[in-house]
């Protein structure tokens, strides 16, 4: 395996823990306990509530974001087909186009960073509305 395959791949691999270990905090269980709290907690618990379920769409569209570059890293394509697949595709800003591939790493980690502050972010609201409407 050639050296850049073997980086792509690795950061593929990389991309889909984070997005497996992430699939929590997006699932049924922060759904239902949103919807028990808001049955119940005061206009402040709502509010905390309404921002982590706001966080909570942001969290999925990066998912979907560092799932869809994960599968294209994995398939190592040549950067000129991929730039020129995106851009048909309406996914790549024509000057985005061209980028190294090192460049493309840095997106994807600066992705998965966002990614990982957006959950802490959610967990953090849905902690104060919790705490708003165990104390109000």
């Amino acid at each position: 395996m050639r050296p850049l395959q073997t980086h792509l791949t690795a950061l593929s691999a990389w991309l889909t823990a984070l997005r497996s270990s992430l699939r929590l905090p997006l699932g049924i269980g922060l759904a239902i306990a949103a919807w028990a709290l808001w049955l119940k907690a005061g206009l402040p618990g709502n509010i905390a509530l309404g921002i982590s379920i706001a966080l909570a769409f942001a969290a999925l569209y990066l998912d979907l974001r560092l799932g869809f570059d994960s599968r294209l890293l994995a398939i190592g394509a040549d950067s000129q087909q991929l730039d020129a697949a995106l851009l048909w595709l309406g996914f790549l800003p024509a000057a985005k186009a061209g980028r190294s591939w090192e460049a493309r790493r840095d997106g994807c980690l600066r992705l998965g960073r966002r990614l990982i502050f957006i959950v802490i972010l959610q967990w953090l609201a849905l902690l104060a509305a919790f705490a708003l409407w165990r104390w109000s």
